[in-house]
């Protein structure tokens, strides 16, 4: 030893130094963790997300490569449920099952099983309404019954299941859950609106408005909004919630509204602890119509209306707001994601309102055609509804399959060549609709140019009709009724003690004959004339007739030689040997009122002729009717007819001679329009659409019961205005309730006791926009765009459309739809599972537990803690194993086609916190290793290495 002292070294200072800054950086990276310390709604997703799966050396002892366990059961709900079946109208049952694994994965990536669900909910919001005193008193209960099964709490609807609803009124359920998964807590939100049984709140579809949404649904989304955040603020629900909603039809595109609304930020809406990620948002809509326009402004979206009053006091009550931006809205978004709107083929209502007024849908578009063959959906069928599958058997894809189609041919309803099964009756809907929007070629044509509100009026007059509510009667003797044109009173054209009966089984009065075919003749009118196959209504006219005879008859016609001689021979075919229907009835008084008076005598002796002397004396008209069978058929035996002109040629010869006179003042040139043979005597000979002509003026007239003028109509058009005004005014007796009146026991007792207010107001709004309602019904059920007029294709439109308007084709059935997502979830093998593990992977051990659950998402499996959840698995304590992959894996998402304008991107996943704790770590590495050379540096300066004392190896 020398003579220096030899300073002790400190390593347990650099020791502790080491450790405390080590300590302080990693507390530092702890709170800079997504998730620790602070609230991150996409947390969940990204330690599923982002953590990079282990290679297999990783996995540790003792894990088996198998599934460890079977299916748990606690994260399963299942039961049967109750809907009321499209075709029959009568309840039916089916089973569900609820996996609350389906909310463990991101709404983006989309799950079959969650798409079959939320088909189950919509069938079940779809109750019908139920018949007489207690109407409403139990309406919702299918979809409260299926949302309590399903484990939802206090489950609640709104006022529109249980009283009457309104036009642009909305129904809907909600419930809440609590959902746990991967160290967070959820509440699960379900929203469900009403998708069947609708009654008026039907009417709201036609509400398109002119704004950048539709307005009937935006009115109908804002109602239930204002009764989710009542319920949401009753129930004190807080946090993190996830939305579900699902609908179909109507109810499929309000919850894309819903949904949409809380995708793009509208959770503020419900409360300041609310959080809603717009993954945290599954909505599943099917057949849903169009909702928003490319146009639409981020504020129309995230404000909502306020609760609005009068009639519509079941409204839920709630203030107005308004929150988001002028910016325009992308509806393909990434925020909307979660959406995913599934359209059958031959399904029209999705084509409404029509693309070419920039209407779109929020979300994801996916056709369904062809990811599932007709056999599996078939099969999928049987389960959910044995008669529509019994139905649809054997008739090739049950999607094609329509209960029935007419077309007309000799006025007899047979199966139509070419227009049989959903295609062939979509296509022909499609058709109609592009002839309606060639017309009202956009939103704003269609809201303010008064087609809207005549539209929505004739469906209230249309729907009460058929339900009965509105039954004709005639104003009493004398009572005037509107002018349509001055405003004035005028008295009814035929309904009268004489003809008191309805016409026909959908309760019109028999004048409805004279307005509709005015209506139709008006509209025929346009299409030749711009045709260029007619000059003149009168012309125009003509060529209806004759192509409506050919028909009847069944004879064909060419109407550049078509004879008045024809003419007639055909007419009174058909007139007498319908003698005993209300339309020939109508017909032979229509014929009678043309006889003027000073003509009167002439053809009186002439009709004399056609009685036999032991026949009863008959009125003016059954000798008018007489004659024209004689026409056709020649005289009776027995008369002086039968002697004088012998057969029918004789008769109509005969007719020829005296109508010259019959009309001399009202046609003086009645003779030369009759045409002439050589020996100058009358033949029948000219053409027909002269003596149309002629005769027109007298038809455009109109006169009361003793014969005066009423009203010359200068063309056909007017004359139908006219004419539809005074059938409107039939319903508007004193029996209706007077404007403004509250709709009564409608709305208290829930039992609608005749027409109200609605029906009242409906009926004026057609009255007043007569002119529109005429064009909607000619080119609304008539027009089909760049076709040819044809007589026999109008009526056949008119046939079909009358008879298949209620009966949806089966594309559009809640029932197919169902069978579909039944049929992707089979073929699926919904592969996210959650799995129990008896005993705990050595990396999970803690404090002696005994519980782990395994979740399966796409071969993969990914741990989390028990099933309380007391701690959050800190990612690099995930122990990631690969399973082996089926023999044929299929997508998770529905193997459908979606073009790339509608496939919303997908977000980009947040870093996992896996990353977080390694650069944590590295960078605590390598200040430690900082720290502890500047500490040695220091204690060399402090002790000289030739200061310090060497010892040998022994010692």
């Amino acid at each position: 030893m020398n003579g220096h002292s030899v300073r002790e070294r400190s390593p347990h200072k650099i020791i502790k130094k080491t450790a405390a800054a080590l300590a302080l950086i990693l507390a530092l990276t702890a709170f800079s963790v997504p998730g620790a310390g602070r609230a991150q709604p996409a947390l969940w997703r990204a330690a599923l997300a982002g953590v990079p799966e282990a290679p297999a050396e990783q996995t540790p002892a003792g894990w088996p490569v198998t599934l460890p366990a079977a299916e748990d059961p606690s994260f399963l709900t299942e039961g049967s449920w109750q809907f009321t079946a499209t075709d029959t109208g009568a309840p039916a049952q089916d089973r569900f099952l609820l996996r609350e694994d389906c909310f463990f994965r991101s709404s983006f990536e989309g799950c079959t099983h969650l798409a079959e669900l939320s088909m189950q909910a919509a069938l079940a919001s779809s109750e019908k309404i139920g018949e007489g005193s207690e109407r409403y008193a139990q309406g919702g209960g299918n979809i409260t019954a299926l949302l309590s099964a399903m484990g939802f709490e206090d489950v609640e609807t709104n006022a529109y299941y249980q009283t009457e609803p309104l036009a642009d009124s909305a129904a809907a359920a909600a419930g809440h859950r609590t959902l746990r998964a991967f160290g967070r807590t959820f509440t699960l939100l379900a929203v469900i609106p009403r998708s069947g049984g609708y009654e008026d709140e039907w009417i709201g579809n036609l509400t398109v408005g002119s704004g950048g949404l539709h307005e009937g649904f935006l009115a109908g989304r804002d109602e239930i909004l204002r009764f989710v955040k009542q319920y949401v603020q009753r129930h004190g629900i807080s946090g993190d919630i996830k939305i579900w909603t699902a609908g179909h039809s109507r109810g499929a595109a309000l919850a894309n509204l819903v949904a949409a609304f809380f995708a793009d930020g509208g959770a503020g809406y419900l409360g300041a602890g609310v959080r809603i990620a717009p993954e945290d948002v599954y909505a599943y809509t099917f057949a849903t119509p169009r909702t928003v326009r490319t146009t639409a402004a981020d504020r129309e979206l995230r404000s909502v209306a306020g609760a609005r009053g009068g009639v519509y006091a079941a409204d839920t009550p709630g203030a107005a707001y308004t929150a988001g931006s002028e910016r325009s809205v992308d509806p393909q978004a990434a925020v909307y994601g979660g959406i995913r709107n599934f359209l059958l083929p031959y399904d029209l209502i999705p084509e409404v309102p029509p693309a070419s007024w920039g209407y779109t849908w929020f979300g994801r578009v996916f056709s369904a055609e062809g990811s599932r063959t007709p056999e599996e959906m078939l099969q999928a069928l049987g389960g959910i509804s044995p008669t529509i599958r019994a139905q649809a058997e054997g008739s090739g894809d049950v999607r094609e399959f329509l209960p029935q189609t007419w077309d007309l041919s000799a006025l007899k309803k047979v199966p139509a060549e070419g227009e049989t099964g959903a295609a062939g009756y979509t296509a022909f809907l499609a058709r109609l609709l592009a002839g309606l929007t060639g017309n009202v070629r956009s939103a704003e044509i269609y809201a303010n140019g008064r087609v809207q509100e005549t539209l929505q009026a004739l469906a209230v007059f249309a729907g009460r009709l058929r339900e009965g509510l509105i039954v004709p009667q005639a104003p009493e003797e004398g009572a005037a009724t509107p002018d349509p044109a001055a405003g004035t009173g005028q008295k009814p054209a035929a309904q009268s003690a004489e003809n008191p009966e309805p016409f026909g089984e959908a309760g019109l009065p028999a004048e409805a004959l004279r307005p509709l075919a005015f209506t139709y003749l008006a509209y025929a009118a346009e299409r030749l004339k711009a045709e260029h196959r007619a000059s003149s209504d009168g012309e125009a006219a003509a060529i209806v007739i004759e192509e409506l005879l050919g028909l009847l008859t069944g004879e064909p016609i060419d109407e550049t030689d078509f004879t008045v001689d024809d003419f007639l021979v055909l007419a009174a075919r058909v007139l007498t040997g319908e003698e005993g229907s209300p339309a020939a009835a109508y017909l032979a008084d229509a014929l009678t009122g043309l006889i003027p008076e000073e003509g009167g005598a002439v053809l009186t002796f002439l009709l004399e002729q056609f009685r036999r002397p032991d026949e009863e004396d008959g009125t003016f008209r059954d000798l008018l009717l007489t004659l024209l069978k004689a026409c056709a058929e020649g005289p009776q035996p027995g008369t002086t007819a039968a002697f004088l002109l012998r057969d029918a040629a004789g008769v109509r010869k005969a007719l020829y001679l005296a109508l010259p006179l019959v009309f001399a003042r009202q046609v003086p040139n009645m003779a030369q329009l009759l045409g002439h043979d050589r020996w100058g005597a009358e033949d029948g000979s000219a053409p027909f659409s002269g003596l149309v002509s002629a005769f027109l003026p007298g038809f455009l007239t109109e006169k009361d019961a003793e014969g005066t003028i009423l009203h010359e109509y200068a063309s056909l058009a007017e004359a139908a205005d006219a004419g539809l005004a005074v059938l409107l005014a039939v319903w508007l007796t004193e029996e209706t309730a007077e404007p403004g009146t509250p709709p009564g026991s409608s709305a208290s007792s829930g039992v609608p006791d005749g027409p109200g207010a609605g029906e009242r107001e409906a009926l004026l709004t057609l009255r007043e926009n007569v002119r529109t309602l005429r064009e909607l019904i000619t080119y609304g059920l008539f027009y089909e765009s760049g076709k040819r007029f044809s007589t026999a294709s109008d009526l056949q439109s008119l046939a079909t459309l009358t008879d298949c308007a209620p009966i949806a084709a089966c594309a559009h059935y809640g029932e197919v739809y169902l069978a579909w997502a039944r049929a992707e979830d089979r073929a699926a093998e919904t592969r996210h599972r959650v799995l129990y593990a008896p005993e705990i992977p050595p990396t999970l051990t803690e404090e002696g537990r005994t519980a782990c659950y395994i979740w399966v998402d796409g071969g993969t499996v990914r741990y989390f803690a028990d099933r309380e959840l007391s701690r959050e698995i800190r990612p690099e304590e995930a122990v990631l194993a690969t399973l082996p992959a089926p023999a044929d894996p299929r997508e998770e998402t529905p193997t459908v086609s979606a073009s790339a304008a509608e496939t919303a991107p997908q977000p980009e996943s947040p870093g996992s916190p896996l990353w977080w704790v390694i650069g944590a770590a590295g960078m605590a590495a390598v200040l430690s290793a900082v720290l502890f050379l500047l500490g040695k540096k220091k204690e060399e300066e402090e002790d000289p290495p030739g200061d310090r004392e060497e010892t040998g190896p022994g010692e």
